[in-house]
């Protein structure tokens, strides 16, 4: 419920003579009681409507309740004479002073083309909320001190560097097809035959599961709705408990005020206790079958070795061990290389290991970055490139001498 107009009343208001200076004359004197003077358009600021009227929020002037003031009162505003300036009736055909009949309206305190004795100071506009742009100017410092920071950490410097040292490592792994036992959740297997590899391939696992080892087993938890149940709560809520008046008066312009009652409600909070019936959800083990089952795979049964690390100008020790295969197996190679770089940083020694993913041909000499290149293309003591970017990481490790090359530059 929103603001409610209520009952409208008339009051009387007060003026003061400005010629003899009586106060406090009732707004149905069109003339001064004491001398006589007519209330012009001076005069008609009334005393009845400023804060200290008003107590509680209404006006303390008296109600008027005689019919030929109401009449007065709801008339209109007084109109005065352009001959002698009295103060007239709305309702005035002639000046009851002087009798001239040309009434105007309260004469205006700046009449058409006349200049503003007192002009009102300009009202300032309201500053415009700062936050916004606060924030968007925050957000678009910290994304150049970001992308500026990005940008430097990414610049690189090329320092030479030198292969210090170079190592290698060669597993032989004999490998045997053999039968096994797993367990798994039966949904996901999928009984098929083994078949037995020739020469250590084209061989499948298979999967034969063992009767009598399924089993239900626990698999997870799950909820379900298991009926209703009774849930209460408190919940707050607004009850009208009155209303607070309060009036405003606007001046009638002849003596009289128009005072009219606006009333909003009041409201308390209340509590109460709301009950429902809700779903009730309950949790549940759900099991599935599991069971064992027989399947091939490979197995390592035997690893041979060789390991060293290459010396000045030559790569003669690299070998594998040799291993002979029997019925069902087969040989896998294994391989890991490595090559360590030297090279200075702001006065630091630091090093930049490199793993080759193949041994490669003696002499292969990739062009370009060459961290993943052929271990077999390396030679120990070669000068190389370390691309080094500001943040301390390595963007790269080229072959050759160190030159400052702007193409070779990310």
């Amino acid at each position: 419920m929103g603001r409610r107009r209520g009952r409208s009343r008339i009051v009387e208001l007060r003026w003061t003579c400005s010629s003899c200076g009586t106060a406090g004359i009732l707004g149905r004197h069109k003339v001064c009681p004491a001398c006589g003077s007519p209330r012009e358009t001076e005069e008609m600021s009334m005393a009845g409507l400023g804060a200290g009227d008003y107590q509680g929020g209404r006006n303390v002037g008296t109600t008027v309740t005689d019919p030929a003031l109401l009449a007065l009162g709801r008339e209109g505003a007084d109109r005065f004479c352009a001959y002698c300036g009295a103060g007239n009736r709305a309702s005035a055909t002639a000046c009851a002073r002087c009798g001239g009949t040309e009434l105007v309206d309260e004469r205006p305190k700046n009449p058409p083309g006349a200049p503003d004795d007192d002009p009102l100071p300009l009202t300032p506009s309201r500053p415009r909320r700062k936050k916004g742009r606060r924030f968007l100017l925050f957000a678009v410092a910290a994304a150049v001190v970001f992308g500026g920071y990005r940008y430097w950490a990414t610049r690189t410097h090329d320092l030479a560097g030198t292969v210090s040292a170079m190592s290698w490592r060669h597993d032989t792994v004999r490998q045997r097809w053999v039968q096994v036992t797993r367990s798994d959740w039966r949904d996901s297997l999928h009984p098929a035959p083994a078949k037995m590899p020739v020469d250590g391939k084209g061989e499948r696992p298979g999967v034969e599961i063992l009767p009598s080892t399924c089993q239900e087993k626990f698999h997870h938890t799950e909820q379900y709705a298991c009926g209703t149940e009774n849930v209460c709560s408190e919940e707050s809520y607004q009850v009208q408990t009155g209303e607070t008046c309060s009036e405003s008066c606007t001046d009638n312009g002849n003596g009289f005020a128009t005072c009219t009652e606006y009333c909003s409600p009041t409201y308390s909070t209340e509590h109460r206790t709301v009950c429902r019936d809700e779903t009730k959800y309950c949790d549940r083990d759900i099991f599935e079958t599991w069971c064992s089952y027989r399947t091939w795979e490979w197995t390592d049964v035997e690893t041979k070795t060789v390991a060293g690390s290459s010396k000045q100008g030559t790569h003669r020790d690299i070998a594998w061990a040799a291993l002979t295969p029997g019925a069902l197996e087969r040989i896998a190679k294994r391989s890991q290389y490595e090559v360590v770089v030297d090279y200075r940083w702001d006065d630091a020694r630091l090093q930049e290991r490199i793993q080759p993913r193949k041994l490669g041909q003696e002499g292969e000499r990739p062009d370009g970055r060459a961290r993943d290149g052929a271990y077999l293309s390396w030679t120990l003591g070669e000068e190389v490139v370390v691309e080094k970017q500001n943040n301390g990481d390595v963007a790269g490790v080229w072959r050759g001498k160190a030159r400052d090359d702007p193409a070779r530059r990310r």
